[in-house]
Formats: structure tokens, C-alpha cells, sequence
């Protein structure tokens, strides 16, 4: 007789509800009649000759029932004269390893981490053995999948990049629970959501789920858990794109594949990349905002940070890193079966704005989460947020970390800050660094409102600007010097576009700025103007601002012009009056007026005025 699903030498079989085995095997033979089974267990008989199964027609199937959690198991199955015995058998949970390369393995193998003698993994080559990097030993691969997708050859093997996070995973399992752990290894580096589609396939070996589910099958079909790193490859996708209605379905599937409606599964937030172009930045930034709402939409579904974790090149989890990664992966696991919080990822639950204590003119605003395991902290400063008008400005002076909450102090008014957003890892390569006493990591997340939520542009921070002029009537200044002077290019370090070290204090003059933004679509647009001195601006040659005694405080809305802006370029110039060096600057952004509250709450879904 011939075992063909089920039971192989150096297995492990997923334990049911009670902590025994409840195993369907199934093969071919020569013999008709009952199928029974002897274990055996350093020596200990736990079943002798127990029916388990028939055959008939040249197959037999049989279910393995009664054997307790632990091993190693001697299983003795016989058909008539017919017989077969398999060695090395643990009862315990197995867990599909699912994704691309940061969980099929390309952490340097200087660090990796040993398995314990219970953890054991089902390779790409169909076999059982001690879990021994590389875990998924593409190069040998039985489904056609992989050397399809490598363009009909199989990959050739790289002894030196190959550590994932299944063994610290299965090691960090084993040592919580006590259980055997199995593997099975079904990732491959640089694949799609589109690629993992089971609408591709369920069945055959030639696509990526359907070797999934072919290898599932292989070994019984039972699993404990899936666990999922992927989401890089389809940062190329348009924003707020199909990935979260694309990794649902595959939940489901998979959960219909394993008979498993509740089926445990744990995803790992994508971390970073060194050498995207920052273009890729809201992009990257929107897959980790899809995956960290997945639980919002997939039951039984836990998210795991890995923002902080070291890289061994641009984009790829060292093994240092994969150690820490793999046991929050189990942490999250042990949590949600055991209902703790730990099961859930630390997220913001509010946002609240206020002014500083000293009323030194910036603010503070004060970040409360839920799930947090003990109390936030930090390797050192606290660090990873940003609070702006744009995810690239860095005006965050200072984070403090007090229980559950992140105190920050921005550099900016709360007057300017109706329609700042804030972000937590923000963009493709950040710092991050805090995490909770259990050694959780923050998540990315953002953007998230503060203040009032508006469909802001940015603040203007480079403009053109001229030397000061020689002051003259307020009435008398026109647009129409413009054509004579010689303005630079400035970049101004903040939303103020500040002059004053330019003036020369106890003189009237004038500096001019000019600017200019770019509209893809129609907008209803409402800029957004402040100056602390007199002050005209022109738009489009329009004046559209007059304001001869202007003066302190230079709040950031002091003016507001609503207007229809067509497709195409849009001109700015301002002529701001010095006041004997008492006036120092201005500011200008753009609000959006024609957008939804869903819009406001995914300010990347919609077109917005840019700066050029």
C-alpha cells in the first residue's frame, strides 16, 4: 500500500479542538477490506489494530482519530497482508506560509535562527523534515507554479539569502503553547495580489493558489492558521486600488478550502523601501492603510507592524529582524486565540488638538490608541511622526510617550492646522521606533485629520521672490512691475514664507513673492491667504486680495477667496508691504470645496491643486 495524502515520515498532523489527531489519509493498494492502524510512542502502544478506514477498487481512505498532541508517533497501517509504517510523527498546528519574498526568505543567513527538534516543515519538493533554512526550497519546487511564473525554469538556489520569519514563528509557537508546529511553505518573492488570485486557479499546481491548496490538500487538508507577508508588488496599482477586495476573496477562499469559516490569519504590514522614488510614497503608504483596515473587513483577521525592523538590502527583513517578526507573528496568534488584545494592532482611537502651555506659538496634539499592551515606548527619542499639511514636512518638534498616548508638539499654530493631517511612518523608507511593553511596533498609519478636516493643498513653500523694493503709496503698487524685476526662486523652511531678515529695519519697502499652482481637473478652490503687514495679491492677474493695514498676528486664514479654477496653470503674485521690518511674511494653501466625507477621510482619493 501507497500513502498519497496525509501521513508522512517526520510530519506533523493538525491537532483538532480536543488536542488529538483527526487525520483523513488516503493511498492506493492492491487489497479490499478494512484499513487499521497500531501507534506506537517510545515504546507505548496508544492504538493497536484499530479500524480506521476501507479499500476498495485499488484506494483506501482512513481517518486517524485518538492520537494525543506531542509525539514522535511510529503509525503502522495495513490493508490484508498490505502494510506500511510511518515514522516520526507529531500531533500539533500547522500554519500555510503564504506571500512573497519577505516570507518566502531573503534575510541573510548570518543570524538565522535554529529550529526546535518540534518544529518541523513541509517543503516545496513535497517532504517533512526538521525546519532548516531555506524553508521554501524553490529550486526543487513540485509545482509547476513557480518556474512558470520564473519564466519556465526554476530559480537556482542562494544558500546565503534565504531566512523568513516560519522558524522563529514555529520556534516562538512551540514555545508558548507547548505543541509541535509544522510549516508549510508556499510563498514566492515578487508576486501580485493579481498572480495569487484564485480565480487563476484552485486546483492544478500551475498557478500560485492552486499549488497553495494542492500542498494543503498533500498534507490533509487541516491547518491552524495562514500567515501572510505580500503587498510590495502591488504598490504599482492606483491608489486606493483593488488589493483589499482582492486579499477578502482570497481570505475566503482559502477559509473554503481549508472547511474552515473561522479560520485564523495573521498578515504582516509591509516595512519599507530604500529605493523607491518618492513618487511611490502615498502609493506605498495607501497598501499599508488598506492592510491595517483589513480587520475592519475580514473577521479573524490580525495585522502584524514590521516598520521597525532592520533591512538586509533595500527592501528585504534581515534575519535579526525576521527573528522579531516571526514571534509577533505567534504573539498575535496566542492572542487571538486566548480573546486578548494583542490580537488586534495598535491603533489611533483619537486625535485631539490643542495650543502649548507656554503659548510659545506652536501646539500640541495628543494621540490616544487602543490595543496597547502595558504602555508605549521607544529605543531612544521617540520617533515616526509627522503632522502637516503634507506627509514630507517634518514639523514635529518633540514626542513624548505617557501610557497609552503620544504626546507631540508641532512647530505650528493650532490656528494653522484645520486641515493638517498626521502619519505614522510615513512614506517609503521612515524611522520608526516605539512599540508597547509586549514589543509590538506602532503600525504605520495616516493620514488621520487633525483639526477641522479640509481638502488642504499644502502650504506654498517656494516661491519667487524679488529683492526689497523701495516702498511707494499702497494704491500706486501694481501688478505690472512684475515685468521689470528679477525674482529667485526660495525655499522657505516652514508654512511662513518669512522675510524679514531681509529688510532694512525703520524702512518702508515691498517684496514681492510669486508663485503658481496646477489643477489636472475643474475645482471649486478656496484659497487660503495670511500676512502679517499690508498686503495686495493678485490671481491670474485678478486682484483679488487688498488689505492696507495689515498687520499681526500673521494667522494663516486671514483672507479667503472662493473660485471655479479650470484645468491647467494658475499664476499667484503678492506685494507685501514691510511696515519698517515689522511685517514679516505670508501664507497661502488651497482648499478644495467639491469633495464627499469619504474623500476627506482619504484625502488621496481625489485631485488636488500641486505647487510648481
Amino acid at each position: 500500500m501507497k500513502i498519497e495524502t496525509g501521513l508522512f515520515d517526520h510530519g506533523v498532523l493538525q491537532r483538532d479542538a480536543n488536542g488529538y489527531s483527526n487525520a483523513t489519509i488516503t493511498g492506493t493498494c492492491a487489497t479490499a477490506g478494512p484499513v487499521t492502524v497500531s501507534v506506537f510512542r517510545a515504546g507505548e502502544t496508544i492504538l493497536d489494530s484499530a479500524v480506521i478506514g476501507d479499500a476498495e477498487n485499488g484506494a483506501f481512505s482512513a481517518t486517524l482519530k485518538d492520537v494525543p498532541t506531542g509525539g514522535p508517533y511510529s503509525i503502522a497501517l495495513s490493508v490484508g497482508d498490505e502494510a506500511t509504517t510511518i515514522d516520526d510523527v507529531l500531533i500539533g498546528d500547522l500554519w500555510l506560509l503564504g506571500g512573497q519574498s519577505n516570507m518566502q526568505g531573503i534575510g541573510l543567513t548570518s543570524g538565522a535562527e535554529a529550529a526546535h527538534p518540534d518544529v518541523r516543515n513541509w517543503y516545496m519538493d513535497d517532504r517533512w523534515a526538521a525546519s532548516q533554512e531555506p524553508l521554501h526550497n524553490m529550486f526543487k519546487a513540485v509545482d509547476a507554479a513557480h518556474a512558470i511564473i520564473c519564466g519556465g525554469a526554476l530559480p537556482e538556489e542562494q544558500p546565503n539569502r534565504c531566512v523568513g520569519p516560519g522558524i522563529p514563528f514555529g520556534n516562538e509557537m512551540q514555545r508558548r503553547t507547548g505543541v509541535p508546529q509544522g510549516t508549510i511553505a508556499c510563498a514566492h518573492g515578487g508576486t501580485t495580489m493579481e498572480q495569487w488570485h484564485p480565480e487563476r486557479g484552485r486546483d492544478d499546481g500551475k498557478t500560485l493558489y492552486s499549488a497553495m491548496i494542492r500542498r494543503l490538500r498533500k498534507v490533509g487538508g487541516k491547518v491552524a492558521g495562514l500567515l501572510w507577508y505580500q503587498g510590495e508588488s502591488d504598490v504599482l496599482e492606483k491608489i486606493d486600488g483593488p488589493y483589499t477586495q482582492r486579499m477578502i476573496e482570497l481570505c475566503e477562499c482559502v477559509r473554503s478550502d481549508c472547511n474552515d469559516a473561522t479560520l485564523p490569519i495573521s498578515i504582516v504590514q509591509i516595512s519599507r523601501y530604500l529605493n523607491a522614488t518618492p513618487d511611490l510614497n502615498v502609493l506605498w503608504m495607501s497598501i499599508q492603510d488598506q492592510q491595517l483596515r483589513l480587520p475592519d473587513v475580514v473577521e479573524n483577521l490580525t495585522v502584524v507592524a514590521a516598520i521597525d525592523l532592520q533591512l538586509d538590502d533595500t527592501i528585504h527583513i534581515g534575519a535579526g529582524g525576521h527573528i522579531i517578526l516571526g514571534r509577533r507573528l505567534a504573539q498575535a496568534m496566542v492572542a487571538w486565540r486566548d480573546g486578548a488584545p494583542a490580537a488586534k494592532p495598535i491603533t489611533p482611537a483619537s486625535v485631539v488638538l490643542g495650543s502649548t502651555v507656554d503659548n510659545a506659538g506652536g501646539s500640541i496634539v495628543t494621540v490616544t490608541f487602543d490595543n496597547v499592551e502595558g504602555e508605549l515606548q521607544a529605543a531612544g527619542r521617540p520617533w515616526g511622526f509627522t503632522c502637516g499639511d503634507h506627509p514630507e514636512d517634518e514639523r514635529v518638534l518633540d514626542v513624548q510617550l505617557r501610557g497609552n498616548q503620544a504626546i507631540l508638539t508641532s512647530a505650528d499654530p493650532k490656528s494653522s492646522m484645520d486641515g493638517y493631517r498626521l502619519w505614522y511612518g510615513v512614506g517609503i523608507n521612515p524611522y520608526c521606533n516605539i512599540f508597547d511593553s509586549a514589543g509590538r511596533a506602532l503600525p504605520a498609519f495616516g493620514p488621520i485629520a487633525v483639526g477641522q478636516p479640509r481638502a488642504m493643498s499644502r502650504f506654498c513653500r517656494t516661491w519667487n521672490v524679488s529683492v526689497p523694493l523701495p516702498s511707494r503709496e499702497f494704491d500706486d503698487i501694481d501688478l505690472g512691475i512684475l515685468d521689470t524685476l528679477t525674482l529667485r526662486p526660495r525655499r522657505f523652511c516652514s508654512s511662513f514664507a518669512d522675510r524679514h531678515v531681509d529688510w532694512t529695519i525703520g524702512t518702508d519697502e515691498i517684496g514681492w513673492y510669486t508663485t503658481r499652482f496646477v489643477c489636472t481637473e475643474p475645482m471649486r478652490l478656496r484659497l487660503l491667504f495670511g500676512y502679517d503687514g499690508p498686503v495686495k495679491l493678485w490671481l491670474d492677474g485678478e486682484l483679488s486680495v487688498t488689505e492696507p493695514n495689515g498687520t499681526n498676528p500673521g494667522d494663516a486664514d486671514k483672507s479667503a477667496i472662493e473660485f471655479d479654477a479650470t484645468p491647467g496653470d494658475h499664476d499667484i503674485a503678492v506685494a507685501l508691504c514691510s511696515s519698517k521690518g515689522q511685517a514679516w511674511g505670508v501664507m497661502l494653501r488651497l482648499q478644495r470645496l467639491d469633495v464627499d466625507d469619504e474623500q476627506l477621510e482619504k484625502p488621496w482619493t481625489c485631485a488636488m491643486p500641486e505647487w510648481v
